[in-house]
């Protein structure tokens, strides 16, 4: 178990040609930057017990609902024989292939050399996009005693293109930060070169990366490795370590049938947006558990808190889910959210109860709410934390706080 210094110092002081924006939509990552009123995490939604279409978190007949490959049994070496997805927001798409075509087929490495002259000119567009996660920094951290008086440690970390992070200690006691992988220039040098990808999703496009830090500062990129497959764009994660010692990863996925033709954000798949988890015991080696829930509409951004014996789990992902097996499946139900309705929440057992930190949309600050007794999350308050889709975690006894900010 290793001490974090700068935490523990700041404590004692009192984180071709420019497309039309649709292309990537510069509203952010998926937890719904646009404004969209699905992205609640749960708020105003989850009180009225309103129907989800499939609230037993079983899985869909429409694309690869169980974790598995999302080559469509495809063994071949060619491009993968995928039909166009969805059109989602009607704009031009100013490219050849499809997205959900290209994402597919970037995952899989299979890529021809038409796909690949896409792919460069979808990757420069991007990178000429006034926002986005391909712009967006992990910063931290702050620091609490209590949930409500929260500090920046005077030395920040600044992790680039990692949006939408999700903080965890790993199994050495070291820090990790899940997050959006958003590095495009990695992700297509390892296209061009024809490697399939072998972490969750399509980083860069909509898949996930991991840094480990010992200080909380100064973090070290790790490759993350889930044995390829699984659904073609995976984003918004959150890890929780189970009762038994291992890590369970929840996060939202968009098989490559449904990911959409003509926009890469995942926010704009047409519903069921479809929520699945994954386990490990090192945090870098994971397997594939598949779908856990869904949502009749667009829900992002899962927010997963347990009891301390994971006989009752709980998430928040535009709808409630309530897991009676550990947060491996959820079925539906009503729980007390914060008014504001909370957009990309994360929550942290904390002094016997759950302590939520989510971002307001209306008033763009970062708000705090704590559930004593498992009915919900009654009142919120304002923290003086300037950054976006914040993450907590405990570290000795301190609550640590991490956001993302775009650059």
């Amino acid at each position: 178990m290793f001490l974090l210094p700068i935490l523990v110092l700041a404590c004692s002081g009192a984180r071709s040609g420019g497309p039309a924006t649709p292309v990537g939509d510069s509203g952010g990552d998926s937890g719904g930057d646009s404004g969209q009123p699905a992205t609640d995490g749960g708020g105003g939604s989850a009180p009225d017990g309103g129907a989800d279409t499939s609230s037993d978190g079983g899985a869909d007949t429409g694309g690869s609902t169980d974790g598995g490959a999302d080559t469509g049994g495809d063994t071949g070496t060619g491009p993968l024989d995928i039909p166009a997805g969805p059109t989602c927001v009607g704009a031009a798409w100013p490219y050849g292939t499809p997205f959900n075509v290209l994402a597919a087929n970037v995952q899989a490495g299979r890529l021809d050399e038409a796909m690949l002259v896409d792919l460069r000119a979808l990757v420069a567009d991007l990178q000429a996009e006034a926002g986005g996660p391909w712009h967006e920094w992990t910063i931290g951290p702050w620091t609490s005693t209590d949930g409500l008086s929260w500090v920046p440690a005077a030395d920040q970390a600044a992790l680039e293109a990692a949006s939408v992070p999700d903080a965890v200690i790993g199994p050495d006691g070291a820090l990790w930060l899940f997050y959006m992988d958003a590095d495009l220039d990695r992700m297509l040098a390892e296209a061009e070169a024809g490697l399939p990808v072998v972490s969750a999703g399509v980083p860069g496009l909509g898949g996930l990366g991991a840094a480990r830090s010992t200080d909380g500062v100064h973090f070290e990129r790790v490759a993350l490795d889930f044995g390829g497959g699984g659904p073609t764009l995976a984003v918004d994660p959150d890890v929780r370590r189970t009762a038994d010692g291992r890590y369970r990863l929840t996060y939202l996925g968009v098989p490559a049938a449904e990911a959409c033709a003509d926009v890469t954000d995942p926010f704009h798949v047409p519903p069921p947006h479809r929520i699945y988890t994954a386990v490990s015991d090192d945090l870098e080696h994971w397997s594939l558990e598949g779908q856990a829930f869904q949502v009749d509409f667009r829900g992002t951004d899962p927010a997963v808190w347990c009891t301390d014996d994971d006989s009752e789990c709980w998430l928040s992902a535009g709808r409630v889910g309530q897991s009676s097996d550990g947060g491996r499946s959820y079925t539906e139900t009503v729980l007390l959210m914060p008014p504001e309705a909370p957009q990309t929440p994360d929550v942290v057992t904390w002094d016997g109860g759950w302590r939520m930190v989510y971002r307001d949309p209306p008033t763009d600050r970062t708000m705090t709410s704590f559930n004593a007794d498992g009915s919900g999350f009654p009142e919120s308050v304002a923290i003086d934390v300037d950054g976006d889709a914040p993450t907590i975690v405990v570290v000795d006894g301190t609550l640590v706080l991490y956001a993302k900010e775009i650059r």
